[in-house]
């Protein structure tokens, strides 16, 4: 597939990365090749974060940043051949024929046929990368026209890389989101290793924790999403560094690793970055005061590295702040339309307003519950903790947790076990201590951010937590050292071999049994629970079936650039909103979840509405027209209320798309 060009970029985007680390702190990479590509990944991050930061606030063309990338790929080579250690990279890549290696391969090559979702939120995602390759680093919305702050993903480095893969391997720009599923796949799957690694130094227990995570959340086809990159990426890699830190005494390296991964996660996704500081924070204050009182003299290191924690606040406060400063111009901007005589009002009611489904919030809900006194707290048996466990005993996750817990407090790694742990910890008192809870719900305004808080908290740690000890356990009962006989070293190999094998049995019988997601809509007749089993049958279709969302993407794209003109408003239905701006350089009036930076957002929805209902009379349709603009309309149902006033029609020659030229003069 011509899309797989892409992945050579993400490759080489970990040379300058993998040079800097082995100059920088070369035990990193101690854990094998997994641990070097989840720290070469970061180092580069950290690398180009402050050009990106520079960039976004100078609203600098992409080829600047593009250029800076390719000269560190080859500042990167040089640096490794000149001081040998490409060497240490070559070696590594011995440690990857292992079995679970191939396990990992084989779904990375079923997600990539499969592709990243081409739908829902991935076209907002699309849209920004589409953006920033037309007008360079900027914050401004993409949907609504107008100079308008963006402040969900603002300053976000993570598309700038995806555009930027785009414009240097001359892949088109839907071809790298589609192929970007088994990269982040490996991401994440290293990740997890570099965590379970610092727990345990044990490449076995890593594995096997990375490999369930796999198993357990690999199967959806948004891993591609910022929001799964962040928690399941950069929040690994953070709390590796934590586990580090902590182990010992932390240094002023630990302190750096940590603050550049933390405004990374900011950089990728602002919540995620809130909580990394309040997940890991409370474990480095009790170490603080435990070296207080002790009269040790590293106190400062501990404050510092608190302060690294909170150098991704930025990202969240300046999201927040803007949502913030968007509610108070919506009031000013009504009392200015209530005076403006030319603007269309919505006085006396909604009469005429394409009625829409009331949004529900019982599954938010359904997760909560009130405890009185204005307080709520996460239901226990929800979420992470439901199904039925042994014995009919419900909550089988934490009888995983418990179990694990029994192991890792055993183990001698009981120490860096207990630091990560905490983690966990720390999530189930802000979810069940309902003060906690409450006032959480209170700074983030919305409880499914909660649920979110217990996939990082949670989700993210149950393989290492659990899973990690078991197999460090069994690792340390049947391991051969090196002056051992071959016979022996080979047998203890073979006998690791079938205990995977077992273990990844039951991982993916567990995955399939506890899955407790649907797959969203993805443009497939296959609905509901989607399983291995199901990616594999899928991955099987050929490729025209495979990709003709995507090819279906591009011709439309096409269409669009040659029949409207750039800048231009465009009154779309819901269905076909989000998808023209992510092909076009288009606005349009009402991007259903998404521009919570615009003031007054709802004028424009209803607007959008009072001109596709059929019953607006056709003054009132014109008056509107002229009012935002535009005289462009794509079509998607009843449109017997143009009759007698179309200008031009357009029509693919393969396709659906339609463009209609309204005559606003008829």
């Amino acid at each position: 597939m011509h899309y797989t060009v892409a992945i050579f970029f993400w490759v080489a985007f970990l040379i300058p990365g993998f040079a800097v680390t082995m100059r920088w702190a070369p035990t990193l990479t101690k854990g094998g090749l997994m641990s070097s590509i989840a720290v070469s990944f970061l180092a580069s991050l950290a690398l180009f974060m402050p050009f990106t930061i520079l960039g976004f606030m100078l609203n600098l063309p992409l080829w600047i940043i593009s250029s800076l990338i390719v000269l560190s790929v080859i500042w990167g080579l040089i640096d490794l051949f000149k001081t040998g250690a490409w060497r240490e990279w070559k070696s590594q890549t011995v440690s990857i024929l292992r079995l679970e290696a191939l396990v990992l391969g084989a779904a990375c090559m079923i997600q990539g046929r499969i592709g990243s979702l081409m739908g829902a939120d991935g076209l907002i995602h699309m849209a920004r990368v589409r953006q920033i390759m037309d007008h360079g680093l900027t914050n401004v919305d993409p949907f609504i026209k107008g100079e308008f702050f963006y402040p969900i993903y603002h300053t976000n480095i993570y598309h700038v890389l995806l555009a930027s893969c785009a414009q240097l391997t001359k892949v088109h720009y839907l071809d790298v989101w589609f192929g970007a599923l088994p990269v982040m796949l490996v991401l994440i799957a290293a990740a997890i290793y570099f965590m379970t690694y610092q727990i345990f130094a044990n490449r076995w227990a890593s594995w096997f924790s990375a490999l369930f995570f796999i198993a357990d959340q690999g199967r959806v086809n948004f891993l591609a999403y910022p929001n799964k990159v962040a928690p399941f990426f950069l929040l690994p890699v953070l709390i590796g560094f934590a586990i580090r830190a902590l182990r010992d005494k932390p240094t002023g390296k630990d302190a750096i690793q940590i603050g550049f991964t933390s405004m990374a996660l900011g950089m990728f996704h602002g919540m995620y970055a809130f909580f990394g500081l309040i997940l890991l924070g409370p474990t480095f204050l009790i170490f603080a005061i435990r070296s207080y009182r002790r009269q040790e003299k590293v106190l400062k290191k501990y404050a510092l590295c608190l302060l690294a924690l909170a150098v991704s606040l930025p990202w969240p406060i300046i999201s927040k702040t803007a949502q913030e400063k968007t509610r108070v111009e919506t009031i000013r901007a009504r009392i200015e339309r209530d005076r403006d005589p030319d603007a269309i009002q919505f006085v006396t009611s909604k009469a005429g307003l394409r009625k829409k489904k009331k949004k529900s919030n019982a599954g938010a809900n359904s997760f909560f519950r009130d405890v009185g006194m204005g307080l709520i707290m996460k239901k226990p048996l929800r979420g992470f903790g439901g199904g039925e466990g042994l014995f009919g005993i419900p909550g089988f996750r934490y009888q995983y947790l418990l179990l694990g817990c029994i192991f890792g407090f055993l183990s001698k790694r009981r120490r860096q076990y207990a630091i990560a742990a905490s983690v966990a910890g720390v999530t189930l008192v802000y979810l069940l201590f309902p003060p906690l809870c409450t006032l959480l719900y209170y700074i983030m305004e919305a409880k499914w951010m909660l649920q979110r808080m217990e996939t990082a908290g949670l989700s993210m740690m149950f393989p290492s937590l659990v899973f990690g000890p078991i197999v460090y356990g069994l690792s340390q009962k049947i391991r051969a050292k090196g002056s051992a006989p071959v016979k022996k070293r080979v047998g203890v190999v073979a006998l690791q071999g079938v205990i995977s094998l077992a273990l990844l049995s039951f991982a993916f019988s567990y995955s399939n049994q506890w899955a407790s997601w649907y797959s969203p809509f993805t443009g497939n007749p296959w609905r509901g629970t989607r399983s291995w089993q199901f990616n594999y049958e899928f991955s099987q279709l050929p490729d025209r079936e495979l990709q003709a969302k995507v090819r279906s993407m591009k011709l439309t794209r096409k269409f669009y650039q040659e029949k409207i003109p750039a800048g231009s408003n465009v009154i779309v239905t819901d269905n076909m909103a989000l998808e023209l701006v992510t092909l076009h350089d288009a606005h349009i009036l009402d991007p259903i979840r998404s521009s919570v930076g615009v003031p007054d957002i709802s004028y424009f929805r209803r607007l959008n509405a009072r001109i596709l209902n059929p019953i607006t009379d056709w003054p009132t349709r014109r008056r509107i027209l002229k009012y935002v603009g535009t005289n462009l309309y794509i079509p998607q149902r009843n449109t017997r209320w143009l009759n007698g006033h179309v200008k031009a029609l357009w029509g693919m020659k393969k396709g659906q798309a339609k463009i209609i030229e309204i005559d606003l003069d008829s």
